[in-house]
């Protein structure tokens, strides 16, 4: 199915912790634990979105390159609204 193919490739990439610190942030969200600036909420969101869609720069059917813009965007995300994320933290 789709759900184990996602969780095979979460278990092979490189930047999973920074991914899941992004995936709790947006639970936290929705459930109304933390309210994160609009455009951090919105690039957290797009960042998830390119990572489990197979359609980015780098297609994820190729080892070790497939995840390298994956986890690039989402370090860049973190990167980009460090203040934010430790706020979250």
């Amino acid at each position: 199915s789709y759900l184990s193919k996602v969780k095979i490739l979460f278990d092979k990439f490189p930047g999973r912790t920074d991914l899941l610190l992004l995936v709790h942030l947006i639970e936290h969200t929705m459930r109304r634990r933390y309210q994160p600036q609009p455009q951090f909420y919105a690039a957290v969101l797009a960042s998830i979105v390119y990572v489990v869609t197979p359609f980015d720069a780098i297609p994820d059917c190729i080892p070790v390159a497939g995840f390298v813009d994956d986890a690039f965007i989402v370090s860049y995300i973190i990167g980009l609204y460090s203040t934010e994320v430790e706020r979250f933290k």
